[in-house]
């Protein structure tokens, strides 16, 4: 294993183990949960410090992308994936005591750290529903690929999901289950999406940037196995979006079409909306989410993450329209049942943990 993926191999500690830690290490442990989040274009757009007893989560404005998340919007939602994660390792080891907002409003600030929020670690009740969710962070990938249509989730994850999805008083949700036609407006406005992206020079370039050869040495950015190509493939999309050559057809067919695909075979298709667009709300997105990804892994599904389709004024309407709602949609994601028999995409390079560090 090259040392960009060295993040992914950490143990899991007893309890006895954890307590055992002075208070800088436990902070170091904890923190390695929240570096192991999802984030958009896997930006890792996250800074951490030791403040006493607590964690200050900041957002790290250089990693926002200014193409396709020109307010921030995707970069505050991967923070709150990341706080979702310190929360649920925290709360694994009876060591979380509170979350504590940073910031208001609804423009990011043009400094470069910004501080988002501030979790307060003490001794606490362990909570055996994040414990149980513990070992999923360390499992979890962006699955891509399409789903099992064969299958779908059990009765006892749709009862935990409607809890996740209701934990945030700021959030609201619409979920459309397999069969629903309008899964299929949504494959039709990602496939437009995709079509676009590669069609348009300040959002193919940046993809460009941020797509990463299958062996590649880098810390951020998306190899292009995360989205099942192979190493031709993704040294022909990278170029093609670049403008340096054409791209060939089944390599632009395969880029455009996973996602259509991969949202008409989920089991369920889910749309995150706030009443209003603000830091907070969406970083408390982001922080449902988290708990969603590790519920889905704990299941044996996988989750994809279509964060363009409310980036785009007009689809974010479409979709508004259709969930029948007046809230405003942040992000949509599907979920299914994971193929058993196929080996799982790989994930994706993190950044040494002293690079995350102030």
């Amino acid at each position: 294993m090259t040392s960009n993926y060295e993040s992914w191999e950490l143990k899991i500690l007893t309890n006895s183990q954890f307590h055992k830690l002075n208070q800088t290490d436990k902070f170091k442990y904890i923190v390695q949960f929240g570096h192991l989040a999802s984030s958009t274009h896997n930006t890792q757009p996250w800074a951490f410090k030791q403040k006493d007893d607590s964690i200050q989560i900041y957002l790290d404005n250089s990693r926002v992308l200014p193409a396709s998340d020109i307010v921030g919007r995707q970069a505050c939602v991967s923070i709150g994936c990341a706080i979702g994660n310190l929360i649920t390792a925290a709360k694994s080891y009876g060591y979380f005591s509170s979350l504590k907002w940073e910031i208001n409003g609804d423009k990011i600030p043009t400094q470069r750290y910004i501080l988002i929020a501030t979790i307060n670690l003490g001794k606490s009740k362990i909570d055996k529903v994040s414990l149980k969710y513990l070992p999923a962070i360390l499992t979890r990938r962006i699955e891509r690929r399409r789903h099992d249509v064969s299958k779908d989730f059990s009765v006892s994850f749709y009862k935990s999901l409607n809890q996740i999805l209701s934990s945030q008083n700021e959030i609201d949700s619409r979920i459309w289950h397999r069969g629903d036609p309008r899964i299929h407006l949504v494959a039709e406005l990602q496939s437009q999406a995709d079509t676009y992206v590669a069609n348009s020079a300040k959002f193919s370039k940046e993809l460009a940037d941020w797509l990463l050869p299958n062996k590649t040495k880098k810390f951020l950015g998306m190899p292009g196995s995360t989205f099942n190509l192979t190493d031709t493939q993704t040294d022909e999309v990278i170029e093609g979006l670049a403008n340096k050559s054409k791209m060939h057809a089944d390599s632009l067919a395969r880029f455009s079409s996973s996602g259509k695909k991969g949202i008409e075979s989920a089991a369920i298709i889910a749309m995150l909306t706030v009443s209003k667009q603000s830091i907070k709300n969406w970083v408390s997105v982001g922080i449902v989410l988290s708990n969603v990804q590790n519920l889905v892994e704990m299941h044996g599904g996988g989750l994809a993450v279509h964060a363009g389709l409310a980036e785009v004024t007009l689809v974010r309407m479409s979709l508004s329209a259709m969930g029948m709602t007046m809230t405003q949609p942040v992000i949509l994601f599907r979920a299914g049942i994971r193929d058993q028999a196929t080996p799982r995409l790989p994930q994706a390079p993190r950044l040494p943990l002293d690079q995350v560090l102030l």
